[in-house]
């Protein structure tokens, strides 16, 4: 049901004090998810709510400098050069937007019926709106 996925989606949200710490090294290999991005909440941090929300654990992995993003885009990571990237399923995930729509239905987050549906996407485009400027 809907209502208990958004209220865990909301908490996690909520008890968010500062960018979940990853206690694995950036070389260690995992079947576990990886969100790399700026130390911060930014685009990741929908990505890292719909993880939350689905109970997986999943490795953070901190930009520390513009050197740090070369290394991505020349390892052919980046799609557009832009973080946030996912690593999931042997795939290289960019943009907010679509990574997040791969994770609901990866994760079976998103409900069935259209009208729970259309208030999952109401909420995402008005959390959206309130997230940029005007």
């Amino acid at each position: 049901k809907m209502k208990p996925l958004l209220s865990r989606f909301i908490l996690h949200s909520m008890a968010l004090q500062s960018p979940h710490q990853s206690t694995r090294s950036e070389t260690e290999t995992s079947s576990r998810p990886r969100i790399t991005y700026w130390a911060g909440r930014g685009r990741a941090e929908p990505l890292r709510c719909i993880l939350a929300a689905a109970n997986v654990t999943f490795d953070n992995v901190f930009l520390e400098n513009k050197q740090d993003l070369q290394v991505l885009v020349e390892n052919n990571k980046l799609a557009y050069d832009q973080v946030p990237l996912v690593q999931i399923d042997g795939l290289n995930l960019v943009q907010t937007g679509p990574t997040a729509e791969y994770l609901v239905e990866a994760y079976g987050l998103m409900p069935q019926c259209p009208r729970e549906r259309y208030t999952v996407g109401q909420i995402v485009a008005a959390t959206r709106d309130a997230r940029e400027p005007y």
